[in-house]
Formats: structure tokens, sequence, C-alpha cells
């Protein structure tokens, strides 16, 4: 047996402490990156603060969320949070990806699930939806667009929420979860998108950037349709990409069907579709000329499935992008929100920075699959759209950009870091920032008024609208928005508001020009015969004037709660106060809520 010379020990024990000196230089590192990623998260949030000025977005701008304060207090919170998840070692969970993401993305949702509708567009989306639910399907595509008054919007997703409605009842509750599972959807296709384009890491980590983003989820509760058509656009560019790879019928059927659902949901979808021929040139797998045949027959299949809804529609179709020519692409430069508000104050700024990155990697590595994935950007800043909400469809391609350069952090430990801090922060900033702002907003005032009018004991509630002081929104557009909150029949007496503003110069160029010329739906007329009835009075004040012939109308009424929450920030304001008749009031009373003054709570 050869006996180990002294030489061979001082060998091993050199290497031995070799590697123990590199691996106490990696660690170090890591803590190194770890608390240096804290501290970039704090001070972003700082400066972010401080610069708030420059933040002009139109809803939730920094300039209106929180004081100094609660950026002291959101600051402590965000590093507990932060070194909690470092120490319980939350960054290296080991989950499956779609179902990590399921649950990641159905809880990130709920944070603001209490958020009212403060977005009057919904009362459009709601009405239409109504029509579907009252009068059923075939009047709705028959109507749609003369007797249900369509503006600029199209017909799916009013569709998709009036069968809601219709199967489920007509409650909020219903259309929340319906864009939820909307949302959810998205992040999951985004994951397929990116795992299709590069591998699953990248897909997992621009599906979980979504989560970052206070301005897309802010946008999850509310009866719009911008996150639906955001999940039909990138359904539409993941079924393409199976087509490409897989070639079945079945999946042609599947992709013009995702294709011809997103051409139906909006307008400004269609643009983004040219995305298609771009997956063709830069993504094809196998062979050009089979991938290029494909792909005309989901063009085939998609124009087939519209085929039925252009002819029945093409007079509408065109007067439609006839308005959008003449009225909303002009307005652009007016209703404008700078990418500085958007891509910092409303998005985490590292996402918006690592896609930024995303772009010298890729021309760097002369990777091609990354082209679909800027390309509906380059289209947005071709065009010049600087409105927040406008972009909103893009945003799991820019989700994508950022994890392109997330990938190429070597380090494992600090990228899963770095990804959770991101989330983190966002969530905490959508939880102690946005949340309290949007329920203070005096659009809370209409949902705090639905639910106690469901505890009324009435037939029906009489709405009755004053003029608005300070905005030229038509004050009429809050009675549908009033009906999303109350099981409650409605009832308004036409032209009680003067008609004077659709003359306003103002209102032609105005973004909300709508209230004025989308007539209130007939399903609101006054009915003479419900004579048990309350009132609510929705007013831009509080103590706003009561017109003479208003007084008399209310002489046998007696007000029984008022909902004047309000911000001070917002120009259009809806405050609540409910009147009840005297022998309503005499009457046993035990489970109704008390009598007097509400904030909205």
């Amino acid at each position: 047996m050869q006996i180990p010379q002294y030489s061979d020990f001082k060998t091993n024990t050199s290497d031995k402490l070799l590697y123990s000196t590199k691996q106490q230089d990696t660690v170090n590192g890591v803590r190194l990156c770890i608390a240096l990623i804290t501290a970039i998260n704090l001070l972003l949030i700082v400066l972010l603060f401080t610069f708030r000025e420059f933040d002009d977005n139109r809803l939730t701008s920094w300039q209106w969320l929180m004081d100094g304060q609660q950026v002291l207090v959101l600051s402590l919170i965000l590093t507990g949070v932060l070194m909690i998840s470092w120490h319980t070692h939350l960054h290296r969970i080991r989950l499956n990806a779609p179902l990590s993401l399921l649950i990641m993305s159905m809880l990130s949702g709920l944070v603001l699930w209490s958020e009212p509708e403060v977005i009057v567009d919904s009362a459009r989306y709601f009405s239409q939806a109504k029509y579907l639910s009252e009068y059923g399907f075939i009047y709705f595509v028959q109507q749609w667009g003369y007797g249900i008054s369509s503006w600029t919007d199209l017909p799916l997703i009013p569709f998709i929420y009036g069968t809601a409605f219709k199967l489920f009842g007509e409650s909020r509750l219903v259309i929340q979860c319906l864009t939820l599972l909307m949302m959810t959807g998205t992040v999951l296709l985004t994951y397929l998108i990116g795992k299709e384009l590069w591998d699953s890491a990248t897909g997992f980590y621009g599906a979980a950037l979504l989560l970052g983003m206070p301005l897309l989820l802010s946008q999850v509760p509310l009866m719009l349709v911008d996150i639906p058509s955001m999940f039909f656009l990138t359904l539409s560019i993941w079924t393409c990409l199976h087509v490409m790879r897989m070639g079945s019928g079945y999946w042609i059927i599947l992709a013009a069907f995702s294709v011809a659902m997103a051409m139906l949901s909006k307008y400004s979808v269609w643009l983004m579709l040219t995305v298609i021929p771009v997956l063709l040139l830069t993504c094809h797998q196998f062979n050009w000329k089979r991938d290029a045949k494909h792909l005309l027959w989901v063009v085939y299949g998609a124009a087939l499935l519209l085929a039925p809804f252009v002819v029945m529609k093409i007079d509408l179709i065109l007067d439609q992008i006839r308005l959008l020519a003449s009225y909303q692409l002009p307005a652009l430069g007016r209703w404008q929100e700078s990418p500085v508000s958007t891509f910092f104050f409303q998005i985490h700024p590292l996402i918006s920075l690592a896609a930024l990155a995303s772009i010298y990697h890729a021309i760097q590595q002369r990777d091609w699959h990354y082209l679909p994935i800027i390309w509906m950007w380059l289209l947005i800043f071709a065009i010049g759209v600087n409105r927040s909400r406008y972009i909103l469809i893009a945003l799991p391609m820019l989700a994508l950009m950022a994890a392109y350069t997330l990938r190429w952090i070597q380090n494992q430990e600090v990228r899963h870091y770095l990804l959770l801090s991101i989330i983190v922060t966002s969530l905490v900033l959508t939880v102690g920032a946005y949340r309290p702002f949007i329920q203070s907003t005096s659009a809370s005032n209409l949902q705090a008024a639905g639910k106690y009018l469901d505890q009324l004991n009435v037939d029906a509630v009489e709405v009755i609208v004053l003029p608005q002081q300070l905005s030229i929104i038509n004050p009429e557009i809050s009675i549908p928005i009033l009906d999303l909150y109350t099981q409650k029949t409605l009832l308004y007496q036409r032209d009680t508001v003067k008609p004077s503003g659709k003359q306003d110069p103002a209102i032609k160029n105005a973004s909300l020009r709508f209230t004025w010329e989308v007539p209130l739906p007939d399903f609101y007329n006054n009915d003479d015969r419900i004579t048990r009835r309350a009132i609510a009075v929705i007013s831009s004040h509080p103590q706003q004037a009561l017109p003479t012939d208003l007084e008399i109308h209310l002489k046998d009424y007696q007000a029984t709660a008022q909902f004047s929450r309000t911000e001070a920030v917002f120009r259009y304001r809806t405050d609540v106060t409910v009147y009840e008749p005297y022998p309503a009031l005499l009457k046993g009373r035990d489970n109704l809520p008390p009598r007097g003054s509400h904030d909205g709570q």
C-alpha cells in the first residue's frame, strides 16, 4: 500500500481552503447584492415621491397618493417584508411554475377587490351588458350599434358580461370574477409565450413581472374592456406560435377563434395583431412555407368567423372608424400622460429599465425571437400613444422584455430575489397607497349608496341628478354605475339635466364626450305606477342647492343617509343623498342601517 506523502496532504488542504474561500466570497457577494437590491427599492420610493410632480397620470398620480409620513411608513413596512422574505428563503421556494403563477396572480388581483368603479366608461359597458340580460341575445345582436348605443366599442366584451349577468345574476361580483380570471389567464399565457420563444425561466419571470405593475392591478376589478382585450390578444399570439410549431387543424381552429375574438374586443387590438406576420418572419421553426400556409389558414378562419358581424354591421363599423380617425386619433396629443409617469411611477421602474436594457442584449445576440415582443411597443411609440390605459394590452410584452434582461443575471439566488423584491414593492405600494386613495374617491359614494339602497323596503328608487358645478361630464352617466351596485329598480325622469352641455365647445374634444352623446338606456324610464319608492339625489356637493321643483317633489320625503366622501382632487364628484317617504319612517326599520350622514364607508 502506498503511503500518502506530506505534500499530498498539503495540496488537498490548500484546495479545500481555496474552495472554501471562493464559496465564502460567493456568499458575501450574494449578500451584498441582496442588500443593494433592497436599498435600491427603498431609494426608488423616496425618489419617486420627491419628484412626484412629474407624474401626470390622470387617475393615480403620485402627487395625490400619499404624503411624507405615508412614504416613511411604507418604506419601513417594505424593509420588514423584504427582510422576512430573505430570511425565510421565499425566493428559494421551488413550485410548479403554472401553479405558482396561478396562485400569485389570483392573490394579487384580489388586492384592490373593493375598489369602486373610478372610470366612468364602465357605465357604457354595464348598459350594453344589461341590454343583453334584459332583452336577450337576439335583441343584443340585432340592436348593437342602433338601439344599443356603441360609441366606439366592439360587442364581444359587453356580450360576455351580459351573458354572465344572464347566467349568474346582475352583480358586480360576477364581473370581477370574470376579469380576475382573464387577468390570471393573461399571466399564464405570458409564461407560455416566453417558454415558447426562449425557455420556461424567461416565461416565468415575464409572467411574474406583470404583478409588479400597479397600473395593471388597479384595472383588474373594473368593468372595462382593457383586461379582457389584453387576454384575447395574448391568447392570439400564443395560439399562433403553436400553429407554427404544431400545425394541426385543432390549433389552427383555436388560433382563428382567438384572433376573431381579439378583433371583436377593441379596435386598438387590430393594430397590435400585425405582430402575426412578424411571428412568421422571426419565429418559424422548421419550414417557412408550411408555417406561412398554416398562418394563412388562421387568417382565413378568423375572417370567416368575423364575416357575419361585418356584413350585418358594416355601416356601423365604418362610422366608428371615421369617429376614431376624426376624434380619438387627433386627440391623442391632448389626452397624454408622459412616458415618465407610466413607466416609472405606474410600473416598477426596474421593470422599465430592464425592458430598455433588453434591447441591447437582443441586438448583441442577434436574437430574432425578440422582434415580436418589441413589435407592439415600436408601434405604440411610432404612433405616439401616451395614455396608460391605451397601452395596457401591450404590458405582457413589456414584462417579457424585462424578463429577457433578468435571464442574463448569472446568480440564480440574486435573480430570484430581484424578481421577488419588484413584486413585493409593487404590492406594498398598491395596498398602502393606491388602495386607500382609490377608496377615498367620490366614486365610492355610489358604491356605498348602492349597498344602502338594497336594504330599503321599497319597490324602486327614483334617481335625480343635479348638474355638475366644476366638471363638463354629463352627470346622468352615474346612473348606470349606481345600478351596477344595487339590485333595486332605478327610475329616472328624463331631461332633468339641461342639454346645453352638448353645445359646449369644450365637449367636442373632451375625452369624456361620450357622456353627452350616448343616450341613457330606456330601462331607466320613469314608471308612475310605482309609488312605493325612495329617492336618490346625485350631486356634485352635499350642500348643492336644490331646484325649487325638486324641493316641492321632496316635500313628503326625509333625508335618511348621505354619502359625501371626496378625495378633493377630481372635478367630477358623485355625492349621494337618499330620501325616504315619511310613512316608511314610521314603520319598523329594525333591519335598516341607522339614519344620518355617511362618509362612504
